[in-house]
């Protein structure tokens, strides 16, 4: 092992980090090599199967890393509650983030996967309709990775991919009490929803008024406990 690579170890499970990851490369875990989901990423990205890279199954970039929980996980067992909790552990990662699949088989349990990801680990979740669109997903974290931000002065900081606004807007539109327009005020003034989940009420208050964040605060609490 070169001393630039090292493990992030949680538990009995590593998740190996200090990967080089070139651009416009896609790191997968052996499980997904022969899958209909790497048959959608063919001819879009460069994919390279690694193994010994722990609980995640992707690696879109060096900083980060992805776990994608399918239908069959969670209809079979509770085991992909584990493999995110490792995840959460890991260390060394600027973005983790989970993909789950929500169809009418596991519409039921997507809240509560939902809220466990993000209020119990705070992580990023994606819900995906099966293989194809999580590996649409996969596709659009290689190459959002590729773009350079613009160094003119007079441009604006670009923003970020689309997919992911609409990914955590989904979130906390799940909130109680919170309409669209709220949603957007809160991740305004927050910028992201751990900050919203650990907001004091009086904070809340001034976004989404005293009712609704008396409501939030509640909410935020019992979901901590």
């Amino acid at each position: 092992m070169s001393k630039s690579t090292s493990y992030a170890t949680t538990q009995c499970t590593p998740v190996r980090r200090g990967l080089s990851v070139p651009p416009g490369t896609l790191l997968l875990h052996p499980r997904w090599k022969d899958t209909d989901l790497v048959s959608h990423l063919k001819g879009k990205v460069t994919i390279s199967v690694m193994g010994e890279i722990g609980v995640a199954d992707f690696h879109p970039t060096c900083h980060s890393c992805v776990m994608y929980v399918t239908e069959k996980d969670i209809v079979s067992s509770a085991a992909y509650r584990r493999r995110i909790a490792k995840l959460r552990n890991a260390r060394g990662f600027q973005k983790r983030c989970v993909l789950v699949d929500k169809t009418d088989v596991t519409h039921f349990q997507f809240w509560d996967i939902q809220k466990f990801i993000v209020l119990d680990c705070n992580m990023n979740i994606l819900g995906v309709d099966g293989c194809k669109e999580a590996a649409s997903y996969l596709c659009q974290m290689v190459m959002s990775a590729m773009k350079t931000p613009s160094r003119n002065p007079f441009v604006g900081k670009t923003q970020g991919p689309a997919y992911t606004d609409a990914a955590i807007l989904s979130v906390v539109l799940k909130f109680p009490r919170i309409g669209e327009t709220k949603a957007k005020l809160l991740l305004e003034k927050f910028k992201n929803i751990e900050n919203i989940v650990n907001a004091s009420q009086a904070s809340l208050t001034d976004v989404v008024g005293e009712s609704a964040a008396k409501q939030l605060h509640r909410f935020f609490n019992n979901a901590k406990s």
